[in-house]
């Protein structure tokens, strides 16, 4: 599923513009989404919509490797793109410089409202390799590891915000 990402103003996902400020109760007419609060998921909770007063104010899809979701931004996909490239990208695109807010595991572009996340860094993976060989648990663990190595290479979630959310 392509979605594109438009930051301050919406998606489009199969050539419909979700914009911010839509009423999620239209959204729910025609996806079948699950509801948690103001929190809404479609597409096996790849795609998640944060909403105030029903009004569609954030909007976050799942970039992991193995995600149902194709998202770009701008027309540059940021599917199976490695963090470096994500934030080099992102800097180019959004003419401002991502901010770490979290030590490399987050990225914050403020003046656009645009956010990247990641529960593992590199230096993690590598870190769980060295423990798990010193402690003779690695082969065991090997199969566990290795998608970590590979998942901690890339960004799960990427979002935007209506303009001022992250502000």
């Amino acid at each position: 599923m392509n979605i594109e990402l438009l930051p301050h103003k919406g998606v489009i996902i199969e050539d419909e513009f979700i914009g911010f400020g839509t009423d999620i109760r239209n959204l729910n007419k025609k996806y079948k989404m699950k509801t948690y609060g103001n929190m809404h998921y479609l597409f096996d909770s790849n795609l998640q919509i944060e909403t105030a007063d029903n009004m569609i104010c954030m909007i976050d899809c799942c970039v992991a490797y193995d995600s149902l979701i194709v998202p770009s931004i701008n027309g540059h996909s940021l599917f199976r793109v490695e963090t470096d490239q994500v934030i080099e990208m992102l800097n180019e695109i959004l003419n401002e410089t991502g901010v770490s807010t979290e030590q490399g595991y987050s990225y914050m572009w403020f003046g656009s409202d645009v956010s990247c996340w990641r529960e593992m860094k590199v230096e993690d993976a590598e870190e769980m390799v060295r423990e798990a060989k010193e402690d003779g648990t690695y082969e065991e663990m090997k199969v566990d590891i290795e998608r970590d190595i590979l998942r901690s290479r890339y960004f799960e979630t990427i979002g935007i915000g209506k303009a001022g959310y992250y502000s």
